[in-house]
Protein backbone atom coordinates (compact mmCIF):
# COMPACT_ATOMS: atom_id res chain seq x y z
CA UNK A 1 0.00 0.00 0.00
CA UNK A 2 1.16 3.41 -0.81
CA UNK A 3 1.69 6.22 1.23
CA UNK A 4 -0.76 9.05 1.60
CA UNK A 5 1.15 12.70 0.63
CA UNK A 6 -0.16 14.50 3.23
CA UNK A 7 1.80 17.90 1.92
CA UNK A 8 4.53 18.67 -0.52
CA UNK A 9 6.11 21.68 -1.88
CA UNK A 10 9.10 23.21 -2.78
CA UNK A 11 10.93 26.54 -1.08
CA UNK A 12 9.37 30.18 -1.56
CA UNK A 13 11.14 32.15 -3.85
CA UNK A 14 12.26 34.83 -1.76
CA UNK A 15 14.75 31.66 -0.46
CA UNK A 16 16.50 33.00 -3.95
CA UNK A 17 17.31 36.41 -3.01
CA UNK A 18 18.25 34.68 0.61
CA UNK A 19 20.37 32.38 -0.72
CA UNK A 20 22.18 35.57 -3.55
CA UNK A 21 22.67 37.90 -0.13
CA UNK A 22 24.22 34.57 1.65
CA UNK A 23 26.83 34.22 -0.95
CA UNK A 24 27.58 37.31 -2.03
CA UNK A 25 28.38 37.53 1.99
CA UNK A 26 30.78 34.58 0.86
CA UNK A 27 32.37 35.88 -1.82
CA UNK A 28 32.61 39.76 -0.10
CA UNK A 29 36.46 39.31 0.47
CA UNK A 30 36.93 38.54 -3.08
CA UNK A 31 35.15 41.28 -4.77
CA UNK A 32 37.10 43.85 -2.75
CA UNK A 33 40.32 42.65 -2.82
CA UNK A 34 39.72 42.64 -6.70
CA UNK A 35 38.49 45.86 -6.60
CA UNK A 36 41.64 47.14 -4.64
CA UNK A 37 43.93 45.63 -7.14
CA UNK A 38 42.42 46.24 -10.40
CA UNK A 39 39.51 48.89 -10.41
CA UNK A 40 38.55 47.53 -13.62
CA UNK A 41 38.11 44.06 -13.77
CA UNK A 42 34.38 43.78 -14.80
CA UNK A 43 34.46 40.30 -15.94
CA UNK A 44 35.06 38.96 -12.31
CA UNK A 45 32.35 41.08 -11.09
CA UNK A 46 30.13 39.15 -13.86
CA UNK A 47 31.57 36.12 -13.22
CA UNK A 48 30.90 36.08 -9.51
CA UNK A 49 27.17 37.71 -10.15
CA UNK A 50 26.29 34.99 -12.90
CA UNK A 51 27.31 32.32 -10.90
CA UNK A 52 25.91 32.97 -7.48
CA UNK A 53 22.81 33.71 -8.96
CA UNK A 54 22.52 30.64 -11.46
CA UNK A 55 23.43 28.49 -8.28
CA UNK A 56 20.79 30.11 -6.25
CA UNK A 57 18.28 29.21 -9.17
CA UNK A 58 19.16 25.82 -9.70
CA UNK A 59 19.26 25.04 -5.74
CA UNK A 60 15.76 26.85 -5.50
CA UNK A 61 14.56 24.66 -8.53
CA UNK A 62 15.99 21.11 -7.25
CA UNK A 63 14.93 21.65 -4.21
CA UNK A 64 11.58 19.72 -3.00
CA UNK A 65 10.06 17.96 0.32
CA UNK A 66 7.22 16.18 0.72
CA UNK A 67 5.55 15.02 3.45
CA UNK A 68 3.42 11.42 3.89
CA UNK A 69 1.97 9.21 6.46
CA UNK A 70 5.48 7.43 6.62
CA UNK A 71 8.06 10.13 6.04
CA UNK A 72 9.60 13.49 5.55
CA UNK A 73 11.31 12.90 2.06
CA UNK A 74 13.56 16.11 0.99
CA UNK A 75 15.20 16.03 -2.52
CA UNK A 76 17.83 18.55 -3.05
CA UNK A 77 21.32 19.86 -4.65
CA UNK A 78 22.75 21.91 -7.10
CA UNK A 79 25.30 18.84 -9.71
CA UNK A 80 24.47 15.89 -6.81
CA UNK A 81 20.87 15.14 -6.10
CA UNK A 82 20.74 14.08 -2.56
CA UNK A 83 17.34 12.28 -1.01
CA UNK A 84 16.46 12.09 2.45
CA UNK A 85 13.71 10.04 4.27
CA UNK A 86 12.91 10.89 7.31
CA UNK A 87 10.44 8.23 9.44
CA UNK A 88 8.17 9.82 11.26
CA UNK A 89 8.55 8.13 14.71
CA UNK A 90 12.26 9.55 14.64
CA UNK A 91 11.36 13.16 14.88
CA UNK A 92 10.92 14.34 18.40
CA UNK A 93 11.48 18.28 17.52
CA UNK A 94 10.26 20.35 15.08
CA UNK A 95 11.51 23.94 15.65
CA UNK A 96 11.31 27.32 13.63
CA UNK A 97 14.23 30.08 13.15
CA UNK A 98 13.54 33.21 11.80
CA UNK A 99 16.94 35.92 11.73
CA UNK A 100 16.57 39.15 11.16
CA UNK A 101 17.58 39.23 7.52
CA UNK A 102 14.94 36.60 7.07
CA UNK A 103 12.25 38.16 9.45
CA UNK A 104 12.98 41.67 6.48
CA UNK A 105 12.37 38.85 3.62
CA UNK A 106 8.91 37.55 5.30
CA UNK A 107 10.33 33.90 5.42
CA UNK A 108 10.87 31.41 7.75
CA UNK A 109 13.19 28.38 8.54
CA UNK A 110 11.83 25.33 9.59
CA UNK A 111 14.15 22.78 11.31
CA UNK A 112 13.47 19.25 11.80
CA UNK A 113 15.25 17.18 14.85
CA UNK A 114 15.83 13.33 15.49
CA UNK A 115 17.19 11.40 18.44
CA UNK A 116 20.07 10.29 16.69
CA UNK A 117 20.79 12.97 15.04
CA UNK A 118 23.67 16.06 15.82
CA UNK A 119 22.20 19.66 15.66
CA UNK A 120 19.38 19.17 12.90
CA UNK A 121 18.57 16.02 10.51
CA UNK A 122 17.03 17.92 8.06
CA UNK A 123 16.73 22.10 7.66
CA UNK A 124 13.41 23.77 5.57
CA UNK A 125 15.54 27.34 4.36
CA UNK A 126 13.38 29.07 3.76
CA UNK A 127 9.32 29.15 3.82
CA UNK A 128 6.71 31.64 4.12
CA UNK A 129 4.79 31.73 7.81
CA UNK A 130 1.85 29.91 5.94
CA UNK A 131 3.73 27.06 4.65
CA UNK A 132 5.89 26.54 7.69
CA UNK A 133 2.45 26.36 9.71
CA UNK A 134 0.99 24.46 7.72
CA UNK A 135 4.11 21.40 7.34
CA UNK A 136 4.37 21.72 11.35
CA UNK A 137 0.34 21.48 11.61
CA UNK A 138 0.58 18.46 9.26
CA UNK A 139 3.51 16.68 11.26
CA UNK A 140 1.86 16.76 14.53
CA UNK A 141 -1.65 15.25 12.73
CA UNK A 142 0.76 12.61 11.39
CA UNK A 143 3.14 11.93 14.30
CA UNK A 144 2.43 8.27 15.92
CA UNK A 145 2.91 8.91 19.17
CA UNK A 146 0.67 10.87 21.79
CA UNK A 147 3.07 13.43 22.46
CA UNK A 148 3.61 14.89 19.31
CA UNK A 149 5.20 18.25 17.85
CA UNK A 150 2.98 20.88 18.59
CA UNK A 151 2.43 23.23 15.67
CA UNK A 152 1.01 26.02 17.21
CA UNK A 153 2.97 26.97 20.32
CA UNK A 154 1.27 29.94 20.81
CA UNK A 155 -1.53 27.73 22.44
CA UNK A 156 -1.68 25.70 25.16
CA UNK A 157 -0.98 26.73 29.54
CA UNK A 158 1.96 29.45 30.33
CA UNK A 159 4.12 28.30 32.62
CA UNK A 160 6.85 30.83 32.79
CA UNK A 161 7.73 34.14 30.80
CA UNK A 162 10.99 35.36 32.30
CA UNK A 163 11.12 39.18 32.50
CA UNK A 164 13.45 41.41 31.00
CA UNK A 165 14.73 42.52 34.36
CA UNK A 166 15.75 38.33 34.77
CA UNK A 167 17.38 38.39 31.61
CA UNK A 168 19.36 41.47 32.28
CA UNK A 169 20.58 39.73 35.73
CA UNK A 170 21.30 36.68 34.05
CA UNK A 171 24.00 38.73 31.58
CA UNK A 172 25.13 40.69 34.72
CA UNK A 173 25.67 37.75 35.85
CA UNK A 174 27.43 35.61 33.24
CA UNK A 175 31.10 34.49 33.55
CA UNK A 176 32.10 35.28 30.35
CA UNK A 177 31.84 39.10 31.60
CA UNK A 178 35.70 39.20 32.06
CA UNK A 179 36.81 36.92 28.45
CA UNK A 180 34.48 39.84 26.73
CA UNK A 181 37.35 42.28 28.49
CA UNK A 182 39.96 40.15 27.29
CA UNK A 183 38.81 40.41 23.53
CA UNK A 184 38.48 43.67 24.22
CA UNK A 185 41.96 44.54 24.65
CA UNK A 186 43.01 41.66 21.78
CA UNK A 187 40.82 43.58 19.37
CA UNK A 188 42.53 46.92 20.69
CA UNK A 189 46.07 45.53 20.13
CA UNK A 190 45.29 44.26 16.69
CA UNK A 191 44.05 48.07 15.54
CA UNK A 192 47.07 49.18 17.04
CA UNK A 193 48.62 47.15 14.08
CA UNK A 194 46.62 47.25 11.21
CA UNK A 195 45.88 51.71 12.06
CA UNK A 196 49.54 52.11 12.55
CA UNK A 197 51.30 55.20 13.43
CA UNK A 198 48.09 56.87 13.57
CA UNK A 199 46.21 55.34 16.28
CA UNK A 200 49.90 54.84 17.78
CA UNK A 201 50.42 58.40 17.91
CA UNK A 202 46.64 59.18 19.70
CA UNK A 203 46.89 56.06 21.99
CA UNK A 204 50.56 57.63 22.83
CA UNK A 205 48.84 61.04 23.20
CA UNK A 206 46.23 59.92 25.58
CA UNK A 207 48.86 57.34 27.88
CA UNK A 208 50.84 61.06 27.94
CA UNK A 209 48.07 62.85 29.30
CA UNK A 210 46.82 60.07 31.70
CA UNK A 211 50.64 59.51 32.73
CA UNK A 212 51.01 63.24 33.72
CA UNK A 213 47.85 63.70 35.70
CA UNK A 214 48.39 60.58 37.50
CA UNK A 215 52.24 61.53 37.95
CA UNK A 216 50.89 65.17 39.60
CA UNK A 217 48.30 62.97 41.70
CA UNK A 218 51.28 61.12 43.39
CA UNK A 219 51.46 57.03 44.01
CA UNK A 220 47.95 57.46 45.71
CA UNK A 221 46.19 58.97 41.62
CA UNK A 222 48.15 56.28 40.09
CA UNK A 223 46.49 53.34 42.14
CA UNK A 224 43.00 55.28 41.83
CA UNK A 225 43.33 55.60 38.45
CA UNK A 226 44.37 51.91 37.40
CA UNK A 227 41.28 51.13 39.51
CA UNK A 228 39.27 53.09 37.72
CA UNK A 229 40.51 51.80 34.44
CA UNK A 230 40.05 48.89 35.94
CA UNK A 231 36.37 49.11 36.93
CA UNK A 232 35.65 50.19 33.40
CA UNK A 233 36.86 47.67 32.08
CA UNK A 234 34.79 44.85 34.07
CA UNK A 235 31.61 47.08 33.61
CA UNK A 236 31.85 47.64 29.94
CA UNK A 237 32.26 43.47 29.66
CA UNK A 238 29.32 42.62 31.99
CA UNK A 239 27.31 45.40 30.04
CA UNK A 240 28.34 43.92 26.75
CA UNK A 241 27.27 40.21 28.06
CA UNK A 242 23.89 41.63 29.52
CA UNK A 243 22.60 42.90 26.27
CA UNK A 244 24.12 39.62 24.39
CA UNK A 245 22.16 37.23 26.95
CA UNK A 246 18.94 40.08 26.90
CA UNK A 247 18.91 39.83 22.66
CA UNK A 248 19.42 35.92 22.80
CA UNK A 249 16.53 35.39 25.07
CA UNK A 250 14.62 38.44 24.64
CA UNK A 251 10.51 37.62 25.27
CA UNK A 252 11.32 33.92 26.37
CA UNK A 253 8.07 32.24 26.78
CA UNK A 254 7.44 28.16 27.52
CA UNK A 255 4.66 26.94 27.03
CA UNK A 256 2.74 22.95 27.62
CA UNK A 257 0.29 21.28 25.76
CA UNK A 258 -0.73 17.45 25.61
CA UNK A 259 2.88 17.31 27.37
CA UNK A 260 4.84 19.04 24.35
CA UNK A 261 6.75 21.65 25.76
CA UNK A 262 6.70 25.28 23.36
CA UNK A 263 9.57 27.57 23.22
CA UNK A 264 9.94 30.75 21.75
CA UNK A 265 12.27 33.86 22.43
CA UNK A 266 14.96 36.01 20.85
CA UNK A 267 15.33 39.72 19.59
CA UNK A 268 17.24 39.54 16.50
CA UNK A 269 17.32 35.91 15.53
CA UNK A 270 13.51 34.72 16.53
CA UNK A 271 13.27 31.18 17.75
CA UNK A 272 10.88 28.35 18.40
CA UNK A 273 11.65 24.21 19.62
CA UNK A 274 8.36 22.29 20.48
CA UNK A 275 9.80 19.43 22.88
CA UNK A 276 7.94 16.30 24.08
CA UNK A 277 8.38 15.22 27.55
CA UNK A 278 9.42 12.10 26.08
CA UNK A 279 12.33 13.18 24.85
CA UNK A 280 13.70 15.40 27.61
CA UNK A 281 16.53 13.17 29.22
CA UNK A 282 17.99 15.06 32.18
CA UNK A 283 16.96 18.62 34.21
CA UNK A 284 19.77 20.57 35.75
CA UNK A 285 18.70 23.76 38.09
CA UNK A 286 22.08 25.84 37.97
CA UNK A 287 22.70 28.40 40.45
CA UNK A 288 26.15 30.08 40.29
CA UNK A 289 27.44 32.04 43.25
CA UNK A 290 26.89 35.52 41.20
CA UNK A 291 23.44 34.19 40.97
CA UNK A 292 23.19 33.24 44.45
CA UNK A 293 23.54 36.15 45.55
CA UNK A 294 20.28 37.82 43.31
CA UNK A 295 18.27 34.41 43.61
CA UNK A 296 18.15 33.81 40.02
CA UNK A 297 18.34 30.10 38.96
CA UNK A 298 19.17 28.83 35.23
CA UNK A 299 17.11 25.72 34.05
CA UNK A 300 18.55 23.45 31.59
CA UNK A 301 17.87 20.28 29.93
CA UNK A 302 19.43 17.41 27.60
CA UNK A 303 17.85 15.66 25.17
CA UNK A 304 18.79 13.93 22.66
CA UNK A 305 19.83 16.61 20.13
CA UNK A 306 21.80 18.76 22.36
CA UNK A 307 23.94 16.29 23.93
CA UNK A 308 25.02 14.93 20.41
CA UNK A 309 25.90 18.72 19.39
CA UNK A 310 26.66 20.80 22.81
CA UNK A 311 28.45 23.45 21.11
CA UNK A 312 25.26 24.19 18.72
CA UNK A 313 22.71 24.17 21.23
CA UNK A 314 24.77 26.30 23.61
CA UNK A 315 25.15 28.59 20.68
CA UNK A 316 21.83 28.91 20.00
CA UNK A 317 20.16 28.26 23.48
CA UNK A 318 18.84 25.22 22.88
CA UNK A 319 20.05 23.62 26.08
CA UNK A 320 18.79 25.95 28.20
CA UNK A 321 14.82 25.08 29.32
CA UNK A 322 14.38 28.31 31.08
CA UNK A 323 17.52 30.95 30.99
CA UNK A 324 16.23 32.66 34.15
CA UNK A 325 13.55 32.07 36.74
CA UNK A 326 13.54 32.24 40.88
CA UNK A 327 13.89 29.66 42.30
CA UNK A 328 10.46 28.66 43.67
CA UNK A 329 9.17 29.00 40.09
CA UNK A 330 11.57 26.63 38.76
CA UNK A 331 11.37 24.16 41.47
CA UNK A 332 7.44 23.90 40.07
CA UNK A 333 8.22 23.68 36.54
CA UNK A 334 10.88 20.50 37.95
CA UNK A 335 8.08 18.86 38.63
CA UNK A 336 5.90 19.47 35.93
CA UNK A 337 8.64 18.70 33.45
CA UNK A 338 9.11 14.99 35.85
CA UNK A 339 5.82 14.38 37.78
CA UNK A 340 7.13 12.37 40.09
CA UNK A 341 10.20 14.38 40.70
CA UNK A 342 10.59 16.38 44.13
CA UNK A 343 12.50 19.11 43.87
CA UNK A 344 13.88 18.83 47.55
CA UNK A 345 14.39 14.93 47.96
CA UNK A 346 15.64 13.55 51.09
CA UNK A 347 19.34 13.21 50.21
CA UNK A 348 21.34 10.70 51.46
CA UNK A 349 25.11 11.86 51.61
CA UNK A 350 28.33 10.60 50.09
CA UNK A 351 31.58 9.19 51.95
CA UNK A 352 33.51 11.70 54.28
CA UNK A 353 36.26 10.87 52.61
CA UNK A 354 35.38 13.68 49.68
CA UNK A 355 36.29 16.80 52.41
CA UNK A 356 38.79 14.63 53.63
CA UNK A 357 41.14 14.14 50.27
CA UNK A 358 40.60 18.25 49.67
CA UNK A 359 42.16 18.87 53.29
CA UNK A 360 44.85 16.45 52.42
CA UNK A 361 45.43 18.12 48.84
CA UNK A 362 45.73 21.69 50.26
CA UNK A 363 47.95 20.19 53.61
CA UNK A 364 50.64 18.88 51.25
CA UNK A 365 49.72 22.32 48.43
CA UNK A 366 50.64 24.27 51.38
CA UNK A 367 53.26 22.44 52.53
CA UNK A 368 54.88 22.36 49.12
CA UNK A 369 54.62 26.18 49.27
CA UNK A 370 55.98 27.03 52.60
CA UNK A 371 59.09 24.76 51.70
CA UNK A 372 59.58 26.70 48.56
CA UNK A 373 58.76 30.10 50.36
CA UNK A 374 61.48 29.05 53.17
CA UNK A 375 64.23 28.04 50.72
CA UNK A 376 63.56 31.18 48.49
CA UNK A 377 62.62 33.82 51.26
CA UNK A 378 64.19 35.16 54.35
CA UNK A 379 61.24 37.09 55.67
CA UNK A 380 58.55 34.32 57.65
CA UNK A 381 55.69 35.76 54.88
CA UNK A 382 55.76 31.87 53.96
CA UNK A 383 54.17 30.75 56.80
CA UNK A 384 50.89 32.58 55.51
CA UNK A 385 51.24 28.98 52.98
CA UNK A 386 50.02 27.20 56.60
CA UNK A 387 46.46 28.62 55.72
CA UNK A 388 45.70 26.54 52.98
CA UNK A 389 45.25 23.35 54.72
CA UNK A 390 42.23 25.32 56.45
CA UNK A 391 41.05 26.73 53.71
CA UNK A 392 40.96 23.62 51.59
CA UNK A 393 39.57 21.75 54.36
CA UNK A 394 36.83 24.44 54.82
CA UNK A 395 35.73 24.58 51.11
CA UNK A 396 35.64 20.44 51.34
CA UNK A 397 33.77 20.25 54.04
CA UNK A 398 31.18 22.73 52.06
CA UNK A 399 31.62 20.71 48.80
CA UNK A 400 30.68 17.03 51.25
CA UNK A 401 27.78 18.48 52.56
CA UNK A 402 26.50 19.72 49.28
CA UNK A 403 27.13 16.46 47.45
CA UNK A 404 24.10 13.95 47.66
CA UNK A 405 21.57 11.65 46.00
CA UNK A 406 18.15 10.26 46.16
CA UNK A 407 16.11 7.43 44.62
CA UNK A 408 12.49 8.45 44.95
CA UNK A 409 9.49 7.42 42.37
CA UNK A 410 11.38 6.23 40.13
CA UNK A 411 13.85 9.65 39.45
CA UNK A 412 17.32 9.86 40.40
CA UNK A 413 18.40 13.27 41.91
CA UNK A 414 21.57 14.55 42.43
CA UNK A 415 23.07 17.45 44.22
CA UNK A 416 26.60 18.96 44.17
CA UNK A 417 28.41 22.35 44.20
CA UNK A 418 30.62 24.16 46.73
CA UNK A 419 29.66 27.96 46.85
CA UNK A 420 27.51 27.56 43.83
CA UNK A 421 24.42 25.53 43.93
CA UNK A 422 23.79 22.37 41.31
CA UNK A 423 20.89 20.20 41.53
CA UNK A 424 20.09 16.81 38.50
CA UNK A 425 16.85 14.87 38.07
CA UNK A 426 16.95 11.57 35.94
CA UNK A 427 13.85 9.66 35.44
CA UNK A 428 15.13 6.17 35.91
CA UNK A 429 14.14 4.94 32.29
CA UNK A 430 16.20 7.09 31.06
CA UNK A 431 19.15 5.68 31.84
CA UNK A 432 21.21 3.65 28.87
CA UNK A 433 24.37 2.55 30.70
CA UNK A 434 26.61 3.30 34.10
CA UNK A 435 30.10 3.40 34.87
CA UNK A 436 31.69 2.43 37.92
CA UNK A 437 35.29 3.53 38.71
CA UNK A 438 37.59 3.03 41.41
CA UNK A 439 41.11 4.04 42.15
CA UNK A 440 43.25 1.61 44.53
CA UNK A 441 42.98 4.67 46.93
CA UNK A 442 38.91 4.39 46.87
CA UNK A 443 39.19 0.84 47.38
CA UNK A 444 41.08 1.19 50.35
CA UNK A 445 38.56 3.97 51.39
CA UNK A 446 35.74 1.76 50.58
CA UNK A 447 34.31 4.19 47.91
CA UNK A 448 33.26 4.37 44.10
CA UNK A 449 32.55 6.64 41.69
CA UNK A 450 29.76 6.57 39.39
CA UNK A 451 28.59 7.86 36.32
CA UNK A 452 24.83 7.54 34.67
CA UNK A 453 24.65 7.81 30.75
CA UNK A 454 21.50 8.87 28.98
CA UNK A 455 20.62 8.81 24.93
CA UNK A 456 22.74 11.28 23.36
CA UNK A 457 25.43 10.85 26.06
CA UNK A 458 24.20 13.13 28.93
CA UNK A 459 25.47 12.51 31.81
CA UNK A 460 24.87 12.66 35.87
CA UNK A 461 27.80 11.68 38.43
CA UNK A 462 28.22 10.38 41.53
CA UNK A 463 31.26 10.76 43.42
CA UNK A 464 32.60 9.18 46.67
CA UNK A 465 29.42 6.93 47.01
CA UNK A 466 30.22 4.17 49.69
CA UNK A 467 30.58 0.66 47.57
CA UNK A 468 27.11 -0.66 49.66
CA UNK A 469 25.17 2.73 48.38
CA UNK A 470 26.31 2.09 45.19
CA UNK A 471 25.71 -1.33 44.44
CA UNK A 472 22.31 -0.33 45.89
CA UNK A 473 21.95 2.66 43.24
CA UNK A 474 22.73 0.46 40.56
CA UNK A 475 20.36 -2.46 41.94
CA UNK A 476 17.43 0.46 42.01
CA UNK A 477 18.61 1.65 38.51
CA UNK A 478 18.17 -1.77 37.02
CA UNK A 479 21.93 -1.94 36.36
CA UNK A 480 23.71 -4.85 36.95
CA UNK A 481 26.55 -3.52 39.33
CA UNK A 482 30.13 -4.61 38.86
CA UNK A 483 31.40 -7.96 39.36
CA UNK A 484 34.43 -6.53 41.77
CA UNK A 485 36.68 -3.99 42.86
CA UNK A 486 39.14 -4.68 40.49
CA UNK A 487 36.89 -4.69 37.70
CA UNK A 488 35.63 -1.37 38.88
CA UNK A 489 38.68 0.23 38.95
CA UNK A 490 39.32 -0.20 35.49
CA UNK A 491 35.68 1.30 34.32
CA UNK A 492 34.52 -2.36 33.42
CA UNK A 493 31.06 -1.53 33.89
CA UNK A 494 28.92 -0.26 31.16
CA UNK A 495 25.49 -2.24 31.63
CA UNK A 496 22.90 -1.40 29.60
CA UNK A 497 19.29 -0.92 31.13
Amino acid sequence: MSARVLAEGRLDPRSILLRIVERIKGVGLLIVLVALQDPGAAGVYLFVAATTIGASLVEYARYRYRLTDEALEITAGVFTRRERRIPLDRIHDVGQEQTLLRRLLGVVTVTVETASSSGAEAKLDALAPEQARALREALARVTPHPEAPQAAPSKGALLHASTPGELLLLGFTDNRAGLLVIGGLVVFQELSEALGDRFREATDLGARVVAERARQAGPEGVLVALALGLLVLFLLGWTVSAGLTWAKFHGFVLRERDGVFHRRYGLLTTREQSLPRRYLQILRLEESPLRRLVRLVVLKADNAGSALDPKNAQKAGLDVFVPAARRAAAERLVARVFPSARPRPPWRPVAPTYWRRWTLRGALLGAAVAGAGLLALPHPAWGAALALPLLSGALGLLAWRQHGWSLDEGVLAVRWGVVGRYRGWMPVGRVQAARLRATPFDRLAGVRHLELIVIGGGKLRLRYLPAADADALLAGLGLRPAPNPRASSRAAASQPV
